[in-house]
C-alpha cells in the first residue's frame, strides 16, 4: 500500500512522561531493555475483567508517518517504529472501534455480563478479545473519541531486538547525539546500537520518505 498517502506500513509506539521519569528517559530505557512493558489496562473490560492483567496491553498507532505530530502532541516526540509485518508476528492487531449504544456494543456488553455471571468467570474466552475493543461515544466523564489514533495493541510485553526496529522517533536536533550515543554503546559493549533511520515527528511525508529511503509516500 506504499502508494497510498493515507496508509502506513508501520506502527509506532510513543513514550510518555511518568511521575518519576521523562518521555526521553523512558525511550532510552525501552531501547536499552529492548522491551515495551504492558503497564496499563485497555479495552471495554479494563475495569470489569476478573483478572486485570489479562487486559494489560502495549499500544501502537498506524497514523501515516507524515502525520505523527498528531500523536506526538498527546504523548511525546519520542517513539519506536516497527513494520506491521513484524508487529503482527508478535500478536499486535488493530483495535476494533464499536460505537457506544450501537447493536454490536450492546451485544458485547451482554456477553461480558454473561461471562461475569459464569461459575468460573476468569476462564471465559471473551477476556482475550476485550482488550482489542474500544467503545467511542459520550460518557459522564467526557467525550471519548480517539478513533483517529488508529490504534493497534498486543497483550503482554512486546520484546524485540535492535535490528527489529524500523526507525526511531527523535527530535531532529538530537539525531546526531543519539547516533553517537548508540555507536559508543556498541563500541564499548555496554548496550544495543540502533543504526536504523531516525525521524522527527514534525516532518512531512516527503522528509520521512527520504529518511526511510522508501520512496513516495512513506
Amino acid at each position: 500500500m506504499a502508494e497510498w498517502d493515507d496508509y502506513s506500513d508501520y506502527v509506532v509506539h510513543f513514550t510518555k512522561a511518568t511521575a518519576s521519569s521523562t518521555a526521553y528517559q523512558n525511550a532510552l530505557s525501552i531501547c536499552g531493555q529492548r522491551r515495551l512493558i504492558a503497564g496499563g489496562r485497555f479495552g471495554i473490560a479494563r475495569s470489569s475483567a476478573p483478572v486485570h492483567k489479562t487486559q494489560n496491553a502495549v499500544c501502537f498507532s498506524e497514523v501515516p508517518l507524515g502525520r505523527l505530530d498528531r500523536i506526538a502532541d498527546r504523548r511525546s516526540r519520542y517513539g519506536l517504529g516497527f513494520t506491521k509485518g513484524f508487529a503482527r508476528g508478535l500478536g499486535v492487531v488493530p483495535v476494533w472501534y464499536v460505537e457506544k449504544g450501537s447493536g454490536p456494543a450492546v451485544s458485547l456488553q451482554l456477553m461480558i455480563e454473561d461471562a461475569l455471571g459464569h461459575a468460573r468467570p476468569e476462564e471465559q474466552l471473551i477476556w482475550s478479545v476485550t482488550p482489542f475493543i474500544d467503545s467511542p461515544g459520550s460518557y459522564p466523564t467526557g467525550n471519548y473519541r480517539f478513533e483517529w489514533e488508529r490504534e493497534w495493541r498486543c497483550i503482554g510485553d512486546f520484546e524485540f531486538s535492535e535490528s527489529d526496529v524500523a526507525f526511531l522517533v527523535i527530535p531532529e536536533d538530537l539525531h546526531v547525539t543519539a547516533r553517537e550515543f548508540f555507536r559508543a554503546a556498541r563500541e564499548d559493549n555496554i548496550g544495543p546500537c540502533y543504526d536504523c533511520p531516525y525521524i522527527d515527528s514534525s516532518w512531512d511525508s516527503a522528509r520521512v520518505a527520504h529518511a526511510l529511503g522508501c520512496g513516495w509516500p512513506p
